[in-house]
Order: C-alpha cells, then structure tokens, then sequence
C-alpha cells in the first residue's frame, strides 16, 4: 500500500513539475498580473525580429469599459530579443487588455511568428497604484533582466530543486518502505538499497539547487535594491 502512495504521490509531482515549467517556459511577457506603473513598459520576446526592419507596432490598450486607444509605436530591442515600447500616456486605476500588432507595410501581420505564438501579442494586466510593486519602477535595462533572470532561475533552479527534493524523498521513503515491510531475502534488500541510495542522491540534487536558487534570486533582487537607492 504504501509503495502505492508512493507511486501516486510521485505521478503528482511529475505532473505539478510539467504544468509549472509548461507556465514559465512561455515567452516572457509583460505586463501581467497587478503593476503599480500607471505608464508600464510592454515586452515581449521576438526571437525573429531581426529580419522586420524598421519595427513598428501598433499597440491597443483597452479599459474595463471597452474604451480602447491606439498607438504605432517603434520598440526598442534589447539583448537581441526583448522588444519594449512604453505607453505614451498615463493610464488611470483600472483592468486593461492590450494587443501588440506587427505592422508591414502598415497593415497587421497575422502569420508572423515572435517566438512559437504569432502576431498579435495580448495580454491583460490590472493597474492599482495602492499596491506598490518596485519591479514596476525599473529601467528598461534593468526591468527586463529582472524579469528574464528571474524566469530562467526559476525553471532552471528553483524548478529542479522541487523536482529532485520531491522524487528523492519519495524514492528514500520507498526504499526504507520495501526493507522494513516486505521480506523476500536479497532481492527486496538490493531494491530498498537502489532507492535508498537514489533517494539521497536526489535530495543533495534538490540542496544543490535550492542554493543555486536562492544565491541567484539574492543576485537578481540586488537590481531592486539598486534602484531604491538611485531613485529619491
């Protein structure tokens, strides 16, 4: 029974580790969520910009009451991929959508892909100037290397510091479950020692990432702090 639980609580976590690195691993994109910025930055991730020049975009910003702007905008690229635009008004306290067209010849691309979505881009944030996040008041240099390292720390480290720690317990629990429990002579002795053994291997994996993780996060979050202290 308990080698069962074992194996479903395993199955679990393969599937909460997917759906999570199937999130991270889209194209980044912001804004998203709440910002505190009533004049955000929009980014995206164009992996095939380089041969649309010059850039221009059409971005369309709609309000809770469907009332909608529009503006042809030249984003800047930066680190080859990134492509920013910020909005050239102040928007008020609200939930907005927005949709980034690729213009050619100035009409609306609709096959061109930017990474494996194509054109436009959308998207949905709310505007709460209450709530301060200071993220929303970096640079675009900086905003963008928050959000890019951050994502890759993430699927890269914090992702596989859960995943390790997660299947080595189960495999240390499983192999201790097997010895103690069943008694079939060499055979369940060899077993319970592979998953013993493959047990503490994952979760040094899972430590040895988990610092990673965090040492990084520190290094990231120091842009913040950065800022705090060039920002009056």
């Amino acid at each position: 029974m308990r080698l069962i639980i074992s194996i479903i609580m395993l199955a679990t976590c393969f599937t909460y580790s997917y759906a999570q690195i199937n999130s991270i691993a889209q194209p980044l994109q912001y804004p998203a969520g709440v910002v505190s910025n009533t004049q955000p930055y929009i980014i995206w991730c164009d992996i095939y910009n380089t041969s649309n020049k010059p850039f221009v975009v059409m971005v369309t910003i709609t309000n809770s009451q469907g009332q909608s702007n529009e503006y042809t905008l030249y984003p800047e690229i930066i680190d080859g991929i990134y492509c920013i635009v910020q909005l050239p008004i102040a928007l008020t306290p609200d939930s907005y959508t927005y949709t980034v067209k690729l213009l050619h010849n100035n009409k609306p691309e609709t096959k061109r892909y930017y990474h494996h979505k194509t054109y436009p881009v959308e998207g949905t944030f709310i505007v709460d100037t209450i709530l301060q996040n200071p993220v929303d008041s970096l640079d675009k240099t900086n905003i963008i290397y928050y959000l890019s390292q951050s994502r890759q720390n993430k699927l890269h480290n914090g992702y596989n510091a859960l995943f390790f720690s997660s299947s080595g317990t189960i495999s240390l629990g499983t192999g201790v479950a097997v010895y103690y429990l069943t008694h079939f002579g060499i055979v369940t002795t060899i077993i319970s020692a592979v998953a013993i053994t493959s047990g503490v291997i994952g979760i040094t994996a899972g430590v040895y990432y988990c610092i990673k993780y965090y040492t990084l996060k520190s290094e990231i979050n120091s842009t913040i702090h950065r800022n705090d202290k060039i920002t009056p």
